[in-house]
């Protein structure tokens, strides 16, 4: 098929999010295992969600949710393969079964975590790309089209590949469906795509970034990584991971596989529990684990500048292309995975210095300064925040915020008021993501913790009530979601510029 035609059949696949939906609050849910994606209209995999004595199971393209008895098996999903790892990755596996598991013949190495996934990902390729290497990355959620979650050497799938190698995943989705196996989703089925093209162009490295969790993840279909990449654990999607950092942790942990060296940061910068959790996951798959050193020595006025000596002894000095602190850590990270990959020590800086992943602290005009930044749980808004205070310290703050319902926008508003010299803040949504807290909603949000609010309902209005709030010591900072960068950065473009 065309590629018009097969991103039509790709965007027919339904939002688990949109089928939860309307489950209504007497039934008492429980989600076991599932996923939802950032950007409000991909999800990964299918829900088994218990009511009562009995369970539902969750389809994920038709929408419909079949009532059935503990006796009985569950009519919307044939029985998993034996090599799947749990029911919930049973589809994904027989999707790619059918594709010829293209998955197995990768050099893959696999990162999850709740912040900075995405990052280290993208310090990696460019990495790789340093030592000529050809690499692949795949990373979600995309700012805009999907294509830009699946890159080879930096660059984004073509329409010919996709609709070349989409055709077969959703030929083979069709052949399931027929066969009586649960259809694959939207995320399932770009990760499959994502998989054969990385396969057919003979990628010697991939870098694969889990959607959400690691346990259930469609990506954790690679069996043999060569190796594992842990970030930062935070209380973020609690209604389907868990209300603990430790369960959290215990899911994202299932990436982890046997004799696959794993590295992960430093415990000062873990809660304990994590910390915990990571070295017994490590500890029963007889995985070396490698821990981030302690301490990095950063320029006091340039802290994307710094010195840092591996976990091996490697001493190096590293000038980051981002301004935010918080990517030091990434970094770090990222040193220490390529390092256990065997990558030299020129390549490491040079990629470190080179990387470019637009959207974290993103400084998108200088005068009147503009910032954009994707940190949408509250631990990425106090990390955005603190890089705010750090570089500027004597300036008021004019924030631009979107949220996803599922966050907690109670908790960043009540942090932000406490710590931050907020002199406005907007509240925006765009009708067409329906995932958004509408701007009103998120304003009455705001107001209990925060002073001179307002809201909008498209990115130009936001951005030019902003621009009147500002001051000549002040900036803007537009943050709380993916989905509104892109938009706001190119509002911010065309209002600032006329």
């Amino acid at each position: 098929m065309d590629y018009q035609t097969a991103i039509k059949k790709l965007n027919e696949l339904d939002a688990l999010g949109s089928r939860l939906q309307g489950l209504g609050e007497s039934c008492q849910l429980t989600v076991v295992s599932c996923q939802l994606k950032e950007d409000g209209f991909e999800t990964e995999n299918d829900a088994t969600i218990t009511q009562g004595g009995g369970e539902l199971c969750v389809t994920p393209v038709a929408a419909r949710v079949s009532k059935i008895t503990q006796s009985s098996p569950p009519p919307c999903v044939a029985p998993p393969e034996p090599r799947a790892p749990n029911q919930v990755l049973a589809p994904m596996c027989e999707l790619m079964r059918r594709l010829g598991d293209p998955q197995d013949g990768l050099r893959a190495v696999h990162v999850a975590g709740t912040n900075g996934k995405g990052s280290v990902v993208a310090y990696l390729d460019s990495i790789a790309r340093a030592a000529k290497a050809k690499s692949g990355a795949y990373t979600s959620p995309c700012l805009e089209d999907f294509k830009e979650n699946i890159r080879i050497n930096g660059v984004q799938i073509g329409e010919r590949d996709v609709a070349e190698h989409l055709t077969r995943v959703l030929e083979a989705a069709d052949a399931m469906a027929a066969d009586g196996f649960s259809r694959p989703t939207r995320f399932e089925t770009e990760t499959a795509l994502a998989f054969l093209f990385f396969a057919a162009q003979s990628c010697q490295i991939v870098f694969i970034e889990a959607g959400m969790g690691g346990r259930d993840d469609a990506t954790n279909i690679v069996k043999s990584p060569v190796l594992t990449v842990l970030t930062s654990v935070a209380l973020d999607h609690t209604q389907i991971l868990g209300d603990t950092l430790g369960r959290i942790a215990q899911v994202k942990c299932g990436i982890i596989k046997p004799s696959v060296p794993c590295v992960t940061e430093h415990p000062i910068k873990q809660a304990e529990a994590v910390t915990q959790t990571i070295r017994k996951a490590c500890a029963e798959k007889n995985s070396r684990l490698i821990v981030c050193n302690r301490q990095k020595w950063p320029g006091l006025s340039k802290p994307w500048r710094f010195s840092y000596t591996t976990s091996g002894g490697l001493k190096l000095k590293v000038a980051l292309s981002s301004k935010a602190d918080y990517q030091s850590d990434n970094a770090v990270l990222a040193i220490e995975a390529a390092c256990a990959l065997g990558f030299n020590k020129k390549d490491i800086v040079s990629g470190l210095k080179n990387m470019e992943w637009f959207g974290r602290f993103s400084i998108v005009h200088k005068k009147p300064p503009f910032i954009v930044d994707g940190a949408h749980n509250p631990e990425g808004v106090e990390s955005a925040v603190g890089n705010l205070l750090l570089l500027y310290p004597k300036k008021r703050y004019v924030l631009i915020v979107g949220m996803y319902q599922d966050k907690d926008a109670s908790r960043v508003m009540r942090y932000l008021s406490g710590v931050a010299p907020i002199k406005k803040i907007i509240t925006l949504d765009m009708p067409e993501n329906r995932r958004l807290f509408r701007a009103e909603e998120l304003k009455a949000i705001a107001a209990r913790h925060l002073k001179n609010v307002c809201a909008s309902t498209s990115p130009c209005d936001a951005v030019k009530k902003a621009i009147e709030a500002m001051g000549k010591d002040d900036l803007i900072l537009a943050l709380g979601s993916l989905s509104i960068i892109r938009p706001i950065e190119r509002a911010a473009r065309e209002i600032i510029d006329e």
